[in-house]
Formats: C-alpha cells, sequence, structure tokens
C-alpha cells in the first residue's frame, strides 16, 4: 500500500513538473482538492457533496436558521426549534398547547373544553345533563309526569288520566284543555317552573326547569366560577404579568425582570 501511494505522488510529481515546463501552472497549480474526493459525513471536513443542510456536523458555514445545528437563530424558538433553542416554559397565552396545559387551564393554547351550551353532544353529556347540546330526553309514560308537548291523555293515560268523553270531537270545549284533550285544543306549550325540562325549553331559557348552564370559554362572558385569565383568556382577557413567576413572559426583558428573563 505505502509502495503504491509512493508511485502516485512521484507520478503527480512529474505530471506537474512536465506542466509547468510547458508553462501550463506549476505544482502550485494542482492541489490534493483536485484529487481527492471529500470524505463521509462527520469526519470533520467539509468536502465533496456535503453542504450545511446535508451534513451540518462537519459543514457550519453558509446556513442560518437550520434547525439541529446547535444555533437559536431568527426565526426559530422553542416551539419550532426545540433541539436550538431548548423546551419552552409552559406559558399561557404562548400559543403553544405543552405539557402541564390543558383546556381547563389554558384555553387560550389548548382550546375551549368541550362544555354544555356549545352545541355538541360531548361523550360526558346526556339529554338529562345537557339538553341543550343533546335535546330534550323523550318523555317516559309511566314516570308520573305528563310532559307537556310529549304526552296527552291519547298516548299515555298513565301520566295524563283517561281522555274526557267526547275527546276528540274536534271543538274545544269549556272543560277540555291542551292537558286533558290536546287533540281538539292542541299541544300545551311547554312551562318554565314545572320542574320538566320540556322540548323548547334550555338552560339559558329555563334554568329553573334544565339547570344553570355551565360556563363555556368562548361565550364573551367572563363568568364565576370555573373562568379566569388563566383558563380562558377569550372572555376574560391576559393575566396581568407577574415577575418573579419563572416565565420570561410578554412585556418582561432582562432589565425590568432578570428573575425570569435572566
Amino acid at each position: 500500500m505505502r509502495r503504491q501511494r509512493a508511485v502516485r505522488w512521484a507520478w503527480l510529481a512529474a505530471s506537474a513538473a512536465a506542466m509547468a515546463a510547458l508553462g501550463l501552472g506549476g505544482a502550485a497549480g494542482l492541489s490534493c482538492s483536485h484529487v481527492v474526493s471529500g470524505g463521509a459525513c462527520g469526519d470533520g471536513a467539509c468536502g465533496g457533496a456535503e453542504t450545511c443542510q446535508s451534513c451540518p456536523a462537519d459543514c457550519t458555514d453558509g446556513c442560518s436558521g437550520v434547525c439541529g445545528d446547535g444555533t437559536c437563530a431568527a426565526g426559530e424558538d422553542c416551539g419550532s426549534c426545540s433541539a436550538d433553542c431548548g423546551p419552552c416554559s409552559a406559558s399561557c397565552g404562548d400559543g403553544y398547547c405543552q405539557s402541564g396545559e390543558s383546556c381547563s387551564d389554558c384555553a387560550a393554547d389548548c382550546g375551549a373544553c368541550p362544555a354544555c351550551g356549545d352545541g355538541a353532544c360531548d361523550a360526558a353529556e346526556s339529554c338529562s345533563s345537557c339538553p341543550t347540546d343533546c335535546d330534550v330526553c323523550p318523555a317516559t309514560c309511566g314516570d308520573g309526569a305528563c310532559a307537556a308537548g310529549a304526552e296527552d291523555c291519547a298516548t299515555c293515560a298513565a301520566d295524563c288520566g283517561a281522555c274526557p268523553a267526547g275527546c276528540p270531537d274536534g271543538t274545544c270545549d269549556a272543560t277540555e284543555t291542551c292537558t286533558t284533550c290536546p287533540m281538539d285544543c292542541g299541544a300545551c306549550p311547554p312551562v318554565c317552573g314545572n320542574a320538566l325540562c320540556e322540548l323548547g325549553e334550555s338552560c339559558m331559557a329555563c334554568a329553573a326547569d334544565c339547570g344553570t348552564c355551565p360556563a363555556a370559554c368562548g361565550n364573551g362572558l367572563c363568568e364565576a366560577p370555573g373562568e379566569t385569565c388563566s383558563s380562558c383568556i377569550a372572555d376574560c382577557g391576559a393575566c396581568p404579568v407577574v415577575c418573579g413567576n419563572g416565565a420570561c413572559e410578554s412585556g418582561e426583558t432582562c432589565t425590568t425582570c432578570p428573575a425570569d428573563c435572566g
């Protein structure tokens, strides 16, 4: 192997001398870079087809803002490139739903939690717990309550009683009502306050029957209890910046709050 290398370099030297004699340039015009190809990525030399994109380990010049190059460059941050800029510290309102944050304590980053009144009947909701989203539960004949608009003497005598004689005859007589003869007098409208969340009622229209609507982040009302500046910025506004809480927040700098920003 050594003999082969010696022969090769002797040939290169002879070629260079011949070129110099012909006025085509001296040995200085022939460098190793012309005859030796680049090595493998990671060998400490940026050569051959290596670039800062294909091998940042060897080629450190010419590129900027490449995630993984060890430099937190302009355009990179802890959210887009934690490899260079380090992990983000959880800070509600920074636009990243990080470990330790949830829709319950930081809706600004993680989105609003499913809640009664948001128009979606979620897994934890039912017609009993949230008729606003899941619709009113169907009337159950035999439960002892004559549900207005859903039951009547004709459909559920057990709850509403037997229909009087002459019902239906097409006329709502003085002795008939929407309860005793809805076929003649029409269905009874829902009555707020009768302890039945009936069709047409909701927590917003009749809290007495359907219960109070839970706080829903994003409805424009900072409702207590349940919503705060921490859990729902959309309704309650951003919390004031607190120097010394361990997070360098918007409005804080190393000058105004070195405790948080260094």
